[in-house]
């Protein structure tokens, strides 16, 4: 159980990186939008791809368990980021 909860609060960890990063552009055009979207995806990717290497070289949790949930809720994060990202574009 305790490596479901790290990997749903690994994944959802991203979203947190994304909305910083959109309330630190938010003041910028709308055409450096794919300049957000690419450093965004750098570092949720590294966020993600860390939290699974840290664990699976130290195997502190439980690999199968954990890689499901931090993936599941990464996925999550993902489409909450789309949806906040259509609502800064359209309120521009």
């Amino acid at each position: 159980m305790n490596a479901v909860l790290w990997g749903l609060l690994g994944g959802l960890a991203t979203l947190g990186v994304s909305e910083l990063l959109l309330r630190w552009w938010r003041p910028r055009p709308v055409h450096t939008f794919l300049q957000l979207v690419l450093l965004s995806t750098a570092l949720r990717a590294t966020l993600v791809l860390g939290f699974l290497g840290a664990v699976l070289a130290t195997n502190s949790l439980e690999a199968r368990l954990f890689v499901p949930a931090l993936l599941g809720s990464y996925f999550l994060a993902l489409l909450m980021e789309a949806f906040r990202h259509q609502q800064v574009i359209r309120s521009k």
